[in-house]
Order: structure tokens, then C-alpha cells, then sequence
């Protein structure tokens, strides 16, 4: 339990990449289960899904399509931020093992809390219109912010789960793949 504990509540020391994706994975698992018994609960706040009467007007069901969105975002807000935590700790301790504070992690998960906001408040979407039938797209902010987040996470992912750790001790604490050698 201690070792649960440090790994996704403490922000002190170092994690060797091994140990992140162990982590990583097991926050991944807890993310799949929380979705899978929350999403039935996400269609029934937002109302249900819309039927696709062949009979309806299209420009309602993109309406209807885009409530549906909307409210769901709120769920996976939510869900985001009772993981956001955990995360946060695991990659901020990778990032030490780098000897880098993580303010980078940071600016991360405050991107994706801009996103989820984005699609919750309803800026997310937009109307267009292709060939007479009204759809739901992205919106030009949604676009510009998702395509940011994907940069930086592209560069987190590099950074934390592919880069070695600084060598030896650095200013986070001791090398975690030299003191599980040392233990073996």
C-alpha cells in the first residue's frame, strides 16, 4: 500500500521509466473501469442518445448530437480531474528523474482542463453546413487548443517514457535504476 501511496501521491524523489509505465498502465486500467461504468450514467444525464429517425430534421439531430457532447464532457471532466492527481505525481517524478521540476506536466493537464471546458460550455462545436445537411464540427478554438495539447503530450510522452534518467544522484534525489541494482 505504500508503494500505491508514493507512486500516485507523493511528487518527492524519482521514478525510472520501468516504474512510470508500470504507473502510467495502472492509471490507464483504472481510467477504462471508470469509463465503462460511468458512460451509461453520461447518456442518461444527457438525455438519452438522439434517434436517427431517417424522417428527422438533420439540423435538430446535430443539435441533439452536440447536447449530447456537451454534457458528456462534464462527465469526462470530472473523471479527469479525480485521476489529474495521480498523474500529475507519477510524471512529475519522471521528470525529476530528468532533473526537471515538471512545470511542463503542469501546463499539461491544465491544457486538457482547458479542452474539457471547451466542450462542456458548448465552444467546442460548431454547426456547418455539407451538402444541405446541417453537422456538428470542431470549432476553430477547440482546434487550436487540441492541436497545443497534442505538441506538448507528444513531448511529454517522449520525454517520460522514452528519455533516460540523469545518471546518478541529480538535485530530485537518487538514481532509481542504480538503487534497484543495488537491491537485487
Amino acid at each position: 500500500m505504500d508503494t500505491i501511496k508514493k507512486l500516485y501521491l507523493s511528487t518527492d524523489g524519482r521514478l525510472s521509466r520501468k516504474q512510470f509505465w508500470l504507473g502510467f498502465l495502472g492509471l490507464l486500467a483504472l481510467s477504462i473501469v471508470l469509463n465503462l461504468v460511468s458512460t451509461p450514467l453520461g447518456y442518461s444525464l444527457a438525455g438519452g442518445i438522439p434517434a436517427l429517425d431517417p424522417g428527422a430534421d438533420p439540423a435538430a439531430i446535430a443539435v441533439a448530437m452536440g447536447e449530447v457532447m456537451r454534457r458528456g464532457a462534464w462527465l469526462g471532466l470530472v473523471l479527469f480531474l479525480i485521476l489529474a492527481y495521480p498523474l500529475y505525481c507519477l510524471c512529475v517524478k519522471r521528470r525529476h528523474d530528468r532533473d526537471s521540476a515538471g512545470r511542463d506536466v503542469l501546463l499539461a493537464l491544465a491544457l486538457n482542463v482547458v479542452i474539457l471546458l471547451i466542450q462542456a460550455f458548448g465552444l467546442g462545436l460548431t454547426t456547418i453546413e455539407a451538402n444541405g445537411t446541417a453537422m456538428p464540427a470542431p470549432s476553430m478554438l477547440f482546434m487550436i487548443v487540441s492541436g497545443i495539447t497534442g505538441l506538448l503530450g507528444l513531448y511529454l510522452l517522449i520525454v517520460l517514457g522514452f528519455l533516460r534518467g540523469t545518471p546518478g544522484s541529480n538535485s530530485y534525489g537518487p538514481d532509481p535504476v542504480l538503487g534497484a541494482a543495488a537491491t537485487v
